[in-house]
């Protein structure tokens, strides 16, 4: 916050001015006006490249305006497309705000994260109207979660401090629950090898995505890479290290614009459109943290039976009730006249 944090956000803008001028010639440009969802393939080869936090004229951040996913390759988009098919399933959210500082120390100091009665209860709120299941999981461990089958979910939420252990070739990891270190921390190898995702995985967690960049190597790296493994079609996540605060308050949006049927891209897309604006460094930095990697673009919930955008659907809905109201009425002009026909006869 404060003179520098100005200084600091007026830098990172100077500097994705000039990757959009590098990157995207003109006629790219061009395109983008004509396009209203956008998937980046070749991330393996590209590196991180914020291209939602990027400004372009006549549009503006990309990342609020247009729908965006992330992908290796074009054959790997086919096939998590197969995945994405279908909708509906319940939402298990796994939250722990204030891992064991001791047994994690080895790793780093860990803050607790406001998810108190509040804020679990503002979770309920968004998920609970459209599921059947507990919304927060009561056990945390690791091996219970790679134990069990997630398959029929619509999606997971992960909330927790990320950990970086830097003894393995894969580091990335969530601190959880478990009676040792390495018991506590849910490893993205071993969700690789061992976990069964839902269709849906949003990381709510600090650089989750960081690894060895290696080119060539498709993404097979941090928990974007171990969750499509273990059968994902999408996951959303941070490869930076985000604030709680910033990244939280666009989750909440992403989740609300989820459940009314948008598709992963374009829920994150409306939820940065609803927190943009705001003050401070750490908010409008925070704000371009998160994408969405693999197949995005359909929708996770049901869409009250229409591929329409939620204004388009709440139409669709009003001309389905007149349609419905306007079925009536022929239906009891049709039967007024027979029976006014049928009396007319027997007074003839």
């Amino acid at each position: 916050e404060g003179e520098l944090g100005d200084r600091l956000l007026a830098s990172y803008e100077e500097q994705l001015q000039v990757c959009s001028e590098l990157l995207l010639p003109p006629a790219a440009v061009a395109a983008l006006d004509r396009w209203k969802e956008i998937t980046f393939v070749g991330t393996d080869l590209l590196g991180v490249v914020p291209f939602e936090a990027m400004r372009f004229p006549g549009i503006g951040v990309l990342g609020e305006q247009r729908a965006i996913c992330y992908c290796s390759s074009l054959a790997l988009y086919r096939s998590l497309g197969q995945r994405s098919e279908g909708s509906g399933g319940d939402v298990l959210m796994v939250v722990q705000g204030e891992p064991d500082a001791k047994m994690l120390a080895p790793f780093g100091q860990f803050e607790p994260l406001p998810v108190g009665p509040d804020w679990r209860a503002e979770q309920e709120s968004i998920f609970r109207p459209t599921q059947a299941g507990e919304v927060f999981s009561k056990n945390l461990r690791p091996e219970f979660l790679l134990a069990n089958d997630f398959r029929s979910l619509a999606a997971m939420e992960f909330v927790a401090h990320g950990v970086q252990d830097f003894g393995r070739e894969l580091p990335a990891a969530l601190a959880l629950e478990g009676d040792s270190p390495d018991m506590a921390l849910l490893r993205s190898g071993d969700v690789a090898r061992r976990f069964r995702s839902p269709r849906l995985v949003v990381l709510e967690a600090c650089a989750t995505d960081m690894g060895p960049l290696r080119r060539g190597d498709g993404g097979a790296r941090g928990f974007r890479s171990a969750f499509l493994q273990a059968g994902a079609a999408c996951v959303v996540l941070s490869p930076f290290p985000a604030e709680f605060g910033a990244v939280d308050r666009v989750l909440q949006a992403f989740n609300r614009e989820l459940v009314k049927g948008c598709s992963p891209a374009e829920a994150l897309m409306r939820s940065r459109r609803q927190v943009a604006g705001g003050t401070g460094f750490s908010s409008r930095l925070g704000d371009g943290l998160l994408r969405v990697v693999g197949a995005a673009h359909d929708p996770i919930f049901p869409s009250l039976g229409t591929d329409a955008r939620p204004e388009e659907r709440d139409e669709a809905k009003t001309l389905a009730w007149l349609a419905g109201a306007l079925a009536l009425l022929l239906l009891a002009g049709i039967t007024a006249r027979s029976a006014l026909s049928r009396r007319t006869k027997r007074a003839a």
